[in-house]
């Protein structure tokens, strides 16, 4: 009994240190992660944000209609365009995909990355793109350049983010050079560079389509040029505009498709 004692003994002090090793490395490694996130966000923040009311936009015809790239919103209108999102159109700037954007997108992307986590390249992107495709519904163009932001945000920041799964904060969607979160790092990591240009790739997202998501931003990082009428808390009311709810127990939007295709 006294072996058998001092050998549970012996396996318990190695599972202690085991798990204390575990949680140093997860700790050093969030804590290089981090300072590397403070390094990039100045020039994440500015390529972003800073000319995004004064650069190209995606601008419309009419509902439902032709989507076009313009070098301007001056230069839209001037052909009697509507602007759509800052930024010129790319992979989810189009009718299907821009209904799912009034959802909680950061949550299912997130879990579709957890759940092909052990995949590897290419694999893993392939997985991610079905996952996304699947439980949000993005095009498959609009879910690939997802997959690439996961995988990217995988890539760097994965210690920060197994950190926040130990202390609770994995839902702190927080932005911000005051707060350091997974969000802040795959922003400062993937949006607009060094690793990844999510921004680009996407065309259409939340805070170029001036639509408030569970990352709440102050107006200085919405497009403000929108040409969709506002709601209430003045952002862009595109659920009024497409003709959808959107049910928030269920993270779904209905009647679908906003636009016949």
């Amino acid at each position: 009994l006294s072996q058998v004692m001092v050998a549970l003994s012996r396996i318990l002090k190695i599972g202690i240190n085991g798990l204390a090793l575990y949680v140093a490395i997860i700790a050093c490694g969030a804590t290089i992660q981090r300072s590397i996130t403070i390094s990039r966000l100045p020039h994440s923040f500015e390529a972003t944000y800073k000319y995004q009311n004064v650069g190209p936009v995606c601008a419309y015809d009419s509902k439902c209609g032709e989507l076009r790239s313009f070098e301007s919103a001056d230069l839209a209108v001037l052909n009697n365009f509507t602007v759509a999102h800052c930024g010129a159109c790319a992979a989810c700037s189009n009718w299907h995909d821009f209904p799912f954007q009034l959802l909680d997108l950061a949550t299912p992307s997130r879990t579709c990355g957890q759940k092909n986590f052990m995949a590897k390249g290419e694999e893993f992107l392939k997985r991610v793109q079905k996952c996304i495709e699947d439980d949000i519904g993005f095009t498959a163009e609009c879910s690939w350049e997802w997959a690439n932001n996961v995988a990217c945000s995988k890539k760097n920041c994965a210690f920060i983010y197994m950190q926040s799964l130990m202390t609770n904060q994995v839902a702190n969607f927080k932005v911000g050079p005051k707060t350091i979160t997974s969000a802040t790092c795959s922003e400062s990591a993937c949006e607009a560079g060094p690793d990844y240009h999510f921004v680009k790739g996407v065309g259409a997202n939340r805070r170029r389509m001036d639509i408030q998501s569970e990352i709440r931003r102050p107006p200085k990082e919405q497009c403000q040029i929108v040409g969709i009428p506002e709601n209430s808390n003045g952002d862009a009311d595109w659920k009024s505009f497409l003709n959808v709810s959107y049910n928030k127990k269920m993270n779904k939007v209905s009647p679908l498709p906003a636009c016949n295709e």
